[in-house]
């Protein structure tokens, strides 16, 4: 996770910021569920086009791997409340 992190955090490219965000979104969302970490509900979001996954703070499906593209394209996988 931290090595994504990192990765992310070191550049301002938005394709090699991306290329990150799966690994990172799957690891913390582990963490989530783990700890129950929060108060309030995280989405565990899948894009089928990237086979990738996001978290977000809203059911509401914003892709972030294609931006304002696709942007609706994707699922709510899991729901942890």
């Amino acid at each position: 996770m931290r090595l994504s992190v990192e990765a992310i955090s070191k550049t301002t490219d938005i394709e090699k910021q991306r290329s990150q965000l799966n690994a990172l979104s799957v690891s913390l969302f582990e963490v989530v569920k783990v700890f129950n970490v929060g108060k309030q509900s995280v989405f565990y979001q899948y894009c089928p086009m990237k086979k990738a996954y996001w978290l977000s703070k809203t059911k509401e499906i914003r892709n972030p791997y294609y931006g304002k593209k696709m942007l609706n394209c994707g699922s709510t996988k899991e729901t942890k409340k």
